[in-house]
């Protein structure tokens, strides 16, 4: 047994009885657990699955959203550490704590984590003045965990919501005049657009590829990374875009 996993039991699962949180190894759908997917606007597809000896401590555990919030729960009524760790845990500088973030809410604060690896997705928050704990798993998406917690914590708060407008379908006989390597001369990384079933794809030099989700037919997204891609089109052709990210603005043009 691994010192992670010896580690897990003796200070955490044995602890406070969570019988769903555990070291994973190859995923098993006869103990119940899922693979991971991703959707090209087509079709879902299995992803490939990450050896849990790589991410180790940093994304190797299996859990639910139930042992989730258990855990956080216990974490902050100091069943799991000490009120002065718990102090030091959530003392935020530079943005984070101690194995923490701080999630705002309109004037409300949550503390907690959020975990992604290969097409698995998962946020973990508490609020400790409202005592409400709030978690989100998944194997695969089509819409931001982070909208999806606005969403959810806007109800059980009996905040204003309007539920996003999953209306707009770009045609695919149009996607084509995206297509194409667009360089900036503000930075020196190219970027491919290309077609993959029914949605764009974009990608970087030297980095990982990524589908876009259309909101018009000049606006794209790509929430993980907070990347908004504002393209121009004249006579029905496109000849650049804008890249937004972080407060950045690059142009890139067509080659």
């Amino acid at each position: 047994m691994s010192i992670t996993s010896n580690n897990l039991k003796k200070r955490i699962t044995t602890t406070i009885g969570l019988k769903n949180t555990y070291v994973g190894t190859k995923a098993s759908v006869a103990k119940n657990e899922a693979a991971s997917f991703s959707y090209n606007g087509e079709k879902w597809k299995k992803e490939d699955e990450t050896d849990m000896s790589i991410p180790g401590g940093a994304g190797c555990l299996v859990s639910t959203t139930n042992d989730l919030v258990k855990f956080i729960e216990a974490l902050f009524n100091k069943q799991l550490i000490t009120q002065g760790s718990l102090e030091k845990m959530t003392e935020i500088k530079d943005g984070y704590g101690l194995g923490m973030f701080r999630f705002p809410f309109d004037e409300k604060y949550s503390y907690g984590h959020t975990g992604g690896i290969d097409e698995f997705h998962s946020m973990l928050g508490y609020f400790p003045k409202e005592k409400v704990a709030f978690a989100f798993t998944g194997n695969g998406d089509v819409m931001n965990m982070n909208d999806l917690a606005i969403g959810v914590l806007s109800t059980c708060f009996n905040r204003p919501y309007t539920i996003p407008d999953f209306s707009f379908h770009l045609a695919v006989e149009k996607l084509s005049r995206y297509e194409g390597v667009y360089s900036s001369t503000q930075l020196p990384l190219k970027i491919e657009i290309k077609k993959e079933g029914q949605k764009l794809k974009a990608q970087a030099t030297g980095q990982s590829a990524f589908f876009l989700t259309p909101m018009s037919e000049k606006e794209f997204k790509f929430d993980p990374a907070k990347i908004t891609l504002v393209f121009d089109i004249e006579s029905g052709k496109v000849i650049q875009f804008t890249l937004k990210q972080s407060g950045m603005n690059v142009k890139y043009t067509k080659e």
